[in-house]
Formats: structure tokens, sequence, C-alpha cells
């Protein structure tokens, strides 16, 4: 019989080498820029960036791979067939209460690195991503050992 926790942690320790991400979750706690006229946050705070929320932020090791795949589309002038390709990534990481409270709508940033996959210092954002499916990935006698989360782009 197949050990899926065995395979998995296989899976994320290739080689020791990981990726890292920035995960910033969001909460339901409304920042203290929030102005209530207007029902709207300070586009320039630096608590919330923006967003109306406070959100908290953690570095965590992970494995990710991108998923470049294409879909079929009619093109609506000329109904011809043709691709468009997607640019998300799948990420894998290791259950913690902290991983698990990820959910649709939080962000992840994909920072700079070594060859290695080791953060550069200081560390700094490459992409950014919106999670799009978060999902917990349950092993033996459903116990939820991993995390598995798609993400899409975001224009930064």
């Amino acid at each position: 019989m197949v050990d899926l926790r065995k395979e998995f942690n296989k899976i994320l320790d290739i080689d020791k080498q990981y990726n890292y991400i920035i995960v910033r979750h969001n909460t339901n706690i409304k920042c203290d820029c929030w102005r209530k006229a207007s029902d709207t946050a300070d586009p320039n705070c630096h608590n919330c960036e923006g967003g109306g929320w406070i959100f908290n932020e953690w570095i965590e090791k992970c494995k990710l791979f991108y998923a470049t795949t294409f879909r079929p589309v009619a093109h609506l002038h000329d109904f011809y067939f043709g691709k468009t390709y997607t640019q998300n990534f799948t990420v894998y990481m290791k259950a913690t209460k902290k991983n698990r409270s990820i959910k649709e709508g939080d962000l992840l940033f994909d920072i700079e690195s070594t060859w290695e996959g080791r953060p550069i210092s200081p560390i700094r954002r490459k992409r950014k991503w919106i999670v799009v499916d978060p999902y917990d990935l349950q092993t033996e006698d459903n116990k939820t050992d991993f995390v598995k989360i798609h993400a899409k782009p975001l224009q930064v």
C-alpha cells in the first residue's frame, strides 16, 4: 500500500530544495484608516495598503508548480477556435493551523531567491497572486497533512 504522507513529504522535500512564498491572510478586522462617511479605506495607508482590512503576513516554505495550460475559446468576431494560456500555479505545503486558515481572496507573493530556492535578503517580492482555490489534502484516517492552493496572477 502506498503511504501518501511519505510520498507528499518526498515532493515537499525534493533534494532539500524548497520554494518560499509570502502569504497575506486577510482578517475580518477593519483598519483604523477606514472612512465611514465614504465607506472606503485610505489608499496610502501603510497598515492595510489601501485594502481597508488588517492582514497577517508570513513566509512559508512550500513547493510550487507553475501550471501553464490551455483552454479552447471561440473568437466572437469570426468563430475560429484558438487557445488561451494561463499562468496559474499550485502550491503544496504542510498543514498547520496557519496554513489551513488560508482562504479564497488571500494573496501570495513569489519572492526573489537563490538558485537553490532560498530567500534573498532583504526579501523582495517578484510576483503577486490571488488564491482562487485552497483545500486540505487528507491522507490516511482522514487526517489533513497537507494544504493545496491554486492561485492566479495579479498585476503588481
